[in-house]
C-alpha cells in the first residue's frame, strides 16, 4: 500500500501519463532526474547599510518553491467512468437553429442593385417594433417606441437608454435597466424581496456585465455616472492644423462600397433620418464628432513622442535574440520562410542592427523622413463594419493602374463605426463623449503603428516604388536614389520578411509582437480599451456605448504559461500569417489586470491647458495612466487569473471526456446568450481545483518577479543617479555666483541647469512611484487570494508569502523609501536656492532669467504632488508587509471582521470581504435565476442538468449540485413574487363609461401577504408568468419524487430533441425531504391531509401502494444507524449495530473494538460491498433483477478498498496532496538540508562581500 502511494505521489511530480502500470524504480528515478525547487529558507540576515537595501537583491529568495514547471500533468485518467455521457450534438444544433432564427437580417438591396447597411444593426426601420422583423436582442432603449405612454417621465432610465430595459426587470419599473448604483450597505437577499426593484441577484448582474464594479463603485471612482457635473474640455488648435495625416481629405468612403453584399454602404439613424457614415457628408455631422479626438492624436504625434521616433526609422530595427525564440517556432522557420524576428528599439548600438541597416545608414540615406513621407503619400481612413470586437484594421493594398487610381498603393485604415456611435447620440452627456474622444484616439494612434509597419513593407518588398508619380513633389529626389542604396534595401528586406508577408515588431525585451499596443502602452501604460465586451452579452458591436474606459495590461496575459504549450505546432494565438508571436522570455504573467479610469483623467488630454502645463512639466511621462491613485484618493481595479486549468481539471475528474463535454457545453451555453451562466457552471467546475490552480499560478507568477524587481532597481539607480548630477549642477553654481555678477548668463544658466535636473528627477520619481503603486495593487490581489484558502492550503501557499515578504523588504520598500527621502530633502534644497536667487534679485535691482522663473512655477506644483502621492505607496506597502506576517493566523472566514481587511484598499475585490471562501461564487444569485428561467427551455435544461450530474462525482461540489442549482433548473425551486414581473400592464376595458382619461394600471406587488410569495404546486391562483412550470411531466415528476430520486437521472430526464442516448450517471442523493413526500395533492391546499384510513378506503390500488410503500420508507429511514445500498439499482436497506457490522448480510468487520476500523457491509440483495459510513461502495456485482435504471459497468475502483476510514477522509479532504506518513518524513528531512544549504550559501555571499 505505502509503495503503491508513493508511486502516486512521484507520478504526478514528475508528470508521467500513463496508462501502464510501471515500478517504483523507474518512478524514482524519473523523479530524481528531475528534482524540483528548492523549498522554503529561512530569512537572511539584514544589510548592514540600510541605503544598499535592493541594490544586490539576493537570488535565493526567488527560489521558494517546490512546484516544477512539469508539475501540470494530467495524471491516470479513468474515461470510463464518463463513457454514457449525453450526446450534446442534438442540443447543440438545436441552439444554433434558435440562434440563427433571430438573428438580424443582413445588407438589404435597394435600386441600382446597391446593398446597405445599418450601424448599429437595430437602428434599421425593418427591426423596429413595428418593423417586418423585430430586434430580439437586448439593445439601447432609445428608438421611439422604447417610451411607454403614461408611466413616468424617467422611463426609460438614463442606464437603461445605454444599456437597455432588463427583460427581467419588474413590470412596476419597466424602464429600468437593473444597472443604476445601488446606494448604501450590501443588500441580503431577505431584504431584497422587501422591494421589487432590488433583487438580490442585483449586484450579481451589475458585477457580470461591468467586468468586477458594480455600478456605485464606478460612480465613486469618477469612472461613468451620467450625472456628472463635468466642465466640457477645449483644445485650441484649427482643421489646418490637424496632423497630415489625419485631415480631411484622407477620410473618403471607397466609391465601390455597395457593391458586395458583404462591402454594404453603411448608414446610421438618428431622428428618424437616415445618413452614410461617410466623412465626407456636407452635413458635418461625423467631422465634428470626431474632431477632438483628431486633435489630440495630432497633439501627440506633434510632440514626437520616443516610441514614434524609433519605429519611423529603419535603423532602430535589429533582430530578436535566437535563444528566445521557442524551439518549434524556430523548426517551422527552417521551412524555410524566414531567418529572424524583429524588433524596435529606443536606442540601439550597431552590433545589434542589421548589418544592411547600417550600411545604408553609412551611405546616408534618410529613412526616418522618407518613411514618413511613404506613409503620408499612401494612407486612407474610412469607415467598416469589423470583425466582431474589433475596432480597427489597416492593411495595404496594391493598386492596380486600370483601376483609375494616381497612386501605385494605399495603406488603408479603417474604424469600427461602432466606436464612433456614442458621439453622435444628442442623449450622451459630454463626459462619455469626452471618453468616447480619447479611445478613438488611442485606436488611431494604434493603428497608425500599423501602418508605419506597412510603410516598411512598400520600401523593402515592392521593387520600382520610388519611380511613383505620386510620391512627388518631395525634398529628396527618389528616383534618383542610388542602385546600391535600392539593393540594401532589397536584402534588408529579405532579412526581415523572408518569404512571408510583414511581420509584428516586438518592442525592446517584451515577449509578444505587436507594435500598435506598445505604442500605447509607451503612451498610456497599458492597453485603452472600452469596458464593455462581447462576453457578458454587450458590446460596441451591438451598439452599446464604449463610454466607460479600462486600462488593461500589456503584453496581454496569457492562458498558458509558455509559448507553443507542450505541442509541435503553434496554437492560434501563438502566431500570426507563419510569424510566432510570442518568445520564451521574460516569462509572461498570468494575472489579468483592469482599472476602470476616472473621466477627469482622460478628458484633460483633450484640454489644452494640460498641453501648456503638466505636459511642459512631466513631458510625455503626463500622459501615463495612473492606476493606483488620482486626484488625492485610491483607484480600484479588478484583477483575475487566466491560467488555463484545463489539467487540473482533467486530473480532478479523470476524464478527458468530461472536460471537453463541459467546454462544449459552455459554447452552447454562450451561443444561447446565456454568457452568466455559463461562467457560472465553468467558474463551478473549476472551483475544486482551486488551491492547486492557486499554487500553480504562483509558480508561474514568481517567474516574473526577477525582471520586474531589475526594472525597478534600475529606476531606483537612475533616481540616485540624477540626484549625483543635481548635486554636482548646484555646486557649479554656487562656484559661478562667488566669481561672477549675479546678473552674469553665466550665473542664469547654473540655476536653470541644476533646476532642470530637479525636474528630471521629480520625473523619474513620478514613474518609479506609479510603478510601485501599480505592484502594491498587483500583491494586494495575490495575498487576498492566499487568506481565502483554508488552512492546509496555505500551508502549501506559504513560501510564495515568504518570497512576496523578501521582495517589499528588499526591493520595493527601499526604492519607496529612496524617492520619498531624496524628493523631501531636495524639495527644501531647491526652494531655498531658488528663494535666495529671487531676493537677491529683488535687492540688486536685477532681472530673473526668465527660463528660471518658468521652472520655479513648474517645481512648485511638481513638489506638491510629491508631497501628495509618494507618502501613501510607503504605507500601502508597509501594511503588505504587517498582512503577511499576521494574516496566517486569522481564519478565512473570519478575515472580513479583522482590522486588516481595510488594508485592500487598492482592490475592487475587497467589497467582498464579508463572503471570502475558496470557491467562485459571486455569480450564483443570478445564475440561480437564469437557471430557473430556462427550467422552461428543455433542451437548455438537459444541458445544464447533465453538467450538475458531471459536478456531482466530485465530493466537493455534490451539495452545489444537488441543492439550489438542481431545483432551480427543475423548475422546483422556492420563488419570491416580489422578484418576478406580477403581470404584464393591464388596460382598463372600455365598457363605454370611461371618460378617457384612464391610465394603465398595474397590480400592486405589495398586495401579496407574505406568506403568499411563495410558489405553491397546489395554488389556485398561480402567477401567469410562471404557469408553464406547471405542465403535466413536472407535476407527475414533482408527486414521485421519491422514486425518481432512486432512479439515474438519465431515466427521469424529459425525452431529448432527438433520439440519442442519454447519461446513465449514479443518481445524485438528495439530503433534504421533498415537500411532497407522504402527501396527496389536494384539490385545496387549505383542507387537511386525509388519514391512512380515508386513504385506504377511495384510493385506487397503485396510489394506496405508492402511500403504504413512501409510509415504509420513512419509517425505516428514522431508524438510527440505518442506510441504503448505494447501487443505484438496488432499493435494499442496512441497519448497521455500532459500526461492527453487524445487520442484514454484514460480512467484513470483524474488528469491533477498533473505532477506525473500516465498516463494511455486503448488501444481500445485489452483493456490492461498501462502506457504511461513507457509503462508497467497493466492488460492483450483478445489479438486482428489479433494478430500473443502468448501472455504470465500468465504475473506477475506490481508493477506499486498501484505506481506513481516517485515511480515506484525508484522501478525500485533498486527493492529489495525500500522503503517508513515510513519506511526509522523508520530504521534512529534505527540506531541512535544503534549508540548510541555501542559508549557508547566502551567509557565505554576504560574508564574502563584507568590508573587512
Amino acid at each position: 500500500m505505502l509503495g503503491t502511494q508513493t508511486f502516486a505521489v512521484v507520478q504526478q511530480t514528475v508528470g508521467v501519463v500513463t496508462d501502464q502500470p510501471a515500478s517504483l524504480e523507474t518512478a524514482l528515478e524519473m523523479a530524481i532526474i528531475t528534482l524540483p525547487a528548492p523549498l522554503p529558507i529561512i530569512p537572511l540576515d539584514q544589510p548592514s547599510s540600510p541605503e544598499s537595501i535592493g541594490d544586490h537583491a539576493d537570488e535565493d529568495y526567488y527560489m521558494l518553491s517546490a512546484t516544477s514547471d512539469e508539475d501540470d500533468e494530467d495524471g491516470l485518467l479513468y474515461e470510463g467512468a464518463f463513457a454514457d455521457l449525453m450526446d450534446l450534438d442534438p442540443n447543440y444544433q438545436q441552439v444554433l437553429d434558435e440562434a440563427a432564427a433571430i438573428r438580424p437580417p443582413g445588407p438589404r438591396v435597394v435600386r441600382r442593385r446597391r446593398y446597405f447597411q445599418y450601424i448599429p444593426k437595430w437602428t434599421d426601420p425593418r427591426l423596429s417594433a413595428s418593423g417586418t422583423r423585430p430586434y430580439q436582442y437586448r439593445r439601447p432603449a432609445l428608438l421611439p417606441e422604447d417610451r411607454v405612454e403614461g408611466l413616468e417621465p424617467d422611463d426609460p432610465s438614463e442606464y437603461a437608454l445605454r444599456f437597455g430595459k432588463d427583460p427581467e426587470a419588474p413590470w412596476t419599473a419597466l424602464g429600468r435597466s437593473m444597472l443604476t448604483p445601488v446606494t448604501g450597505a450590501a443588500i441580503s437577499a431577505d431584504q431584497a424581496s422587501a422591494g421589487p426593484s432590488r433583487p438580490d441577484w442585483l449586484e450579481d448582474w451589475q458585477t457580470f456585465v461591468l467586468n468586477g464594479y458594480t455600478a456605485a463603485e464606478l460612480k465613486q471612482q469618477g469612472a461613468f455616472d451620467p450625472d456628472m457635473i463635468f466642465q466640457e474640455p477645449a483644445m485650441k488648435m484649427s482643421d489646418e492644423d490637424i496632423h497630415p495625416l489625419l485631415r480631411r481629405d484622407k477620410w473618403a468612403q471607397d466609391q465601390d462600397e455597395g457593391r458586395w453584399e458583404n462591402y454594404p454602404i453603411l448608414l446610421y439613424r438618428l431622428d428618424g433620418t437616415a445618413r452614410r457614415w461617410d466623412m465626407q457628408q456636407k452635413d458635418d455631422i461625423l467631422w465634428t464628432a470626431l474632431r477632438p479626438a483628431l486633435k489630440l492624436v495630432s497633439r501627440i504625434l506633434y510632440s514626437n513622442p520616443p516610441f514614434w521616433r524609433s519605429i519611423l526609422d529603419l535603423y532602430k530595427l535589429g533582430p530578436v535574440d535566437s535563444s528566445r525564440v521557442p524551439e518549434a517556432a524556430v523548426r517551422r522557420g527552417q521551412a524555410p520562410g524566414w531567418e529572424s524576428l524583429t524588433a524596435v528599439h529606443l536606442d540601439i548600438e550597431d552590433g545589434n542592427m542589421y548589418p544592411e541597416a547600417v550600411a545604408l545608414r553609412d551611405l546616408g540615406f534618410d529613412a526616418s523622413a522618407i518613411t514618413e513621407h511613404v506613409l503620408n503619400t499612401y494612407i486612407c481612413f474610412s469607415f467598416n463594419d469589423q470583425i466582431r470586437g474589433r475596432t480597427g484594421c489597416t492593411e495595404l493594398i496594391d493598386v492596380q493602374k486600370s483601376s483609375g487610381n494616381d497612386k501605385g498603393y494605399m495603406i488603408e485604415v479603417t474604424i469600427a463605426p461602432q466606436a464612433v456611435w456614442p458621439l453622435l447620440v444628442p442623449e450622451y452627456t459630454a463626459s462619455e463623449k469626452a471618453v468616447t474622444s480619447t479611445i478613438i484616439a488611442s485606436i488611431l494612434l494604434h493603428e497608425l503603428a500599423h501602418a508605419v509597419v506597412y510603410a516598411h513593407e512598400i520600401l523593402l518588398k515592392r521593387p520600382g516604388w520610388n519611380t511613383d508619380p505620386a510620391l512627388s513633389p518631395f525634398h529628396i529626389k527618389l528616383e534618383q536614389i542610388p542602385e546600391q542604396q535600392l539593393d540594401l534595401l532589397t536584402a534588408l528586406g529579405n532579412r526581415i520578411c523572408g518569404r512571408l508577408q510583414m511581420p509584428m515588431y516586438f518592442f525592446q525585451d517584451e515577449f509578444r509582437a505587436e507594435e500598435g499596443y506598445a505604442f500605447e502602452r509607451q503612451l498610456w501604460g497599458g492597453r485603452l480599451e472600452s469596458l464593455i465586451n462581447p462576453e457578458t452579452g454587450m458590446s460596441s458591436h451591438d451598439g452599446f456605448p464604449g463610454t466607460i474606459a479600462v486600462l488593461r495590461e500589456w503584453p496581454n496575459t496569457r492562458c498558458h504559461p509558455r509559448p507553443y504549450f507542450r505541442r509541435e505546432t503553434a496554437t492560434p494565438d501563438e502566431h500570426e500569417n507563419g510569424w510566432p508571436i510570442w518568445l520564451t522570455t521574460p516569462p509572461p504573467t498570468l494575472v489579468r489586470r483592469e482599472t476602470a479610469i476616472p473621466v477627469t483623467m482622460l478628458s484633460q488630454l483633450l484640454d489644452q491647458r494640460f498641453w501648456s502645463a503638466r505636459f511642459r512639466k512631466y513631458g510625455h511621462q503626463a500622459l501615463k495612466i495612473s492606476r493606483h491613485q488620482w486626484e488625492g484618493r485610491s483607484l480600484k481595479s479588478t484583477f483575475s487569473y487566466v491560467l488555463s486549468s484545463k489539467r487540473d481539471v482533467v486530473r480532478t475528474f479523470r476524464s478527458q471526456t468530461a472536460y471537453r463535454w463541459m467546454k462544449r457545453a459552455h459554447r452552447a451555453l454562450v451561443e444561447a446568450r446565456e454568457y452568466a451562466l455559463a461562467t457560472y457552471m465553468t467558474d463551478l467546475s473549476q472551483s475544486v481545483v482551486e488551491s492547486d490552480m492557486m499554487r500553480r499560478r504562483l509558480h508561474y507568477e514568481k517567474k516574473t518577479w526577477p525582471r520586474t524587481d531589475a526594472n525597478l532597481t534600475r529606476l531606483r539607480r537612475e533616481v540616485r543617479r540624477v540626484r549625483g548630477i543635481s548635486t554636482t549642477r548646484l555646486r557649479e553654481y554656487r562656484k559661478r555666483r562667488g566669481v561672477l555678477p549675479l546678473g552674469a548668463v553665466e550665473v542664469g544658466r547654473g540655476l536653470e541647469g541644476y533646476l532642470e535636473q530637479v525636474r528630471l528627477l521629480f520625473s523619474q520619481s513620478k514613474e518609479l512611484n506609479r510603478l510601485l503603486g501599480e505592484e502594491a495593487q498587483y500583491l494586494q490581489y495575490l495575498v487576498l487570494g492566499f487568506l481565502r484558502q483554508e488552512d492546509d492550503s496555505r500551508s502549501r501557499l506559504q513560501s510564495y508569502m515568504d518570497v512576496i515578504y523578501e521582495r517589499i523588504y528588499r526591493v520595493l520598500g527601499p526604492a519607496a523609501a529612496t524617492i520619498s527621502r531624496m524628493t523631501a530633502r531636495i524639495n527644501t534644497e531647491w526652494l531655498a536656492v531658488i528663494t535666495e536667487y529671487a531676493e537677491a534679485c529683488l535687492a540688486q535691482d536685477v532681472r530673473m532669467d526668465r527660463t528660471a522663473s518658468n521652472l520655479w512655477g513648474i517645481l512648485t506644483t511638481m513638489s506638491t504632488d510629491v508631497k501628495a502621492l509618494y507618502p501613501s505607496t510607503q504605507h500601502h506597502l508597509d501594511n503588505l508587509k504587517n498582512i503577511i506576517q499576521n494574516g496566517r493566523r486569522v481564519a478565512a472566514g473570519g478575515l472580513a471582521g479583522s482590522p486588516m481587511a481595510s488594508n485592500f484598499d487598492l482592490l475592487v475585490d475587497s467589497a467582498g470581504l464579508g463572503e471570502i471562501r475558496a470557491q467562485r461564487m459571486q455569480l450564483r444569485n443570478l445564475a440561480l435565476r437564469d437557471m430557473l428561467r430556462i427550467s422552461r427551455n428543455n433542451n437548455l435544461k438537459q444541458i445544464v442538468e447533465e453538467w450538475l450530474v458531471i459536478l456531482a462525482t466530485q465530493d466537493r461540489l455534490r451539495g452545489a449540485a444537488t441543492e439550489e442549482e438542481r431545483r432551480a433548473i427543475r423548475g422546483d425551486a422556492v420563488v419570491d413574487f416580489s422578484q418576478f414581473p406580477v403581470s404584464p400592464p393591464q388596460f382598463a376595458e372600455d365598457n363605454g363609461d370611461s371618460d378617457g382619461s384612464e391610465v394603465p394600471t398595474y397590480r400592486d406587488i405589495n398586495d401579496y401577504e407574505p406568506g403568499k410569495h411563495t410558489m405553491s404546486w397546489n395554488s389556485p391562483d398561480l402567477n401567469p408568468q410562471l404557469v408553464t412550470l406547471l405542465c403535466d411531466a413536472e407535476l407527475a415528476l414533482a408527486l414521485h419524487e421519491d422514486e425518481v430520486a432512486r432512479l439515474s437521472l438519465a431515466d427521469s430526464r424529459p425525452a431529448t430533441p432527438t433520439s440519442t442516448q442519454t447519461s446513465t450517471l449514479p443518481p445524485i442523493p438528495e439530503s433534504t425531504p421533498s415537500k411532497h413526500e407522504a402527501s396527496i395533492p389536494a384539490e385545496f391546499s387549505e383542507e387537511e391531509p386525509l388519514t391512512f384510513q380515508e386513504i385506504e378506503e377511495y384510493a385506487d390500488g397503485e396510489t394506496l401502494a405508492t402511500h403504504l410503500s413512501r409510509m415504509i420508507n420513512r419509517t425505516l429511514e428514522e431508524i438510527p444507524n440505518f442506510t441504503r445500498c448505494p447501487n443505484p439499482g438496488c432499493t435494499s436497506g442496512q441497519i448497521h449495530d455500532k459500526g461492527s457490522g453487524s445487520g442484514s448480510g454484514s460480512d467484513d468487520d470483524d474488528d469491533d473494538d477498533n473505532d477506525d476500523a473500516q465498516p463494511i457491509v455486503t448488501c444481500t440483495a445485489c452483493n456490492t460491498r461498501f462502506c457504511f459510513r461513507h457509503r462508497v461502495a467497493l466492488h460492483h456485482s450483478h445489479s438486482h433483477s428489479r433494478s430500473r435504471s443502468r448501472s455504470r459497468s465500468h465504475s473506477p475502483p475506490s481508493p477506499h478498498e486498501n484505506m481506513s476510514c481516517t485515511e480515506y477522509d484525508a484522501y478525500t479532504a485533498d486527493p492529489l496532496h495525500f500522503k503517508s506518513e513515510h513519506q511526509r518524513q522523508q520530504e521534512r528531512q529534505q527540506e531541512q538540508e535544503r534549508e540548510h544549504e541555501a542559508v549557508q550559501r547566502a551567509r557565505a555571499r554576504y560574508a564574502h562581500d563584507m568590508p573587512l
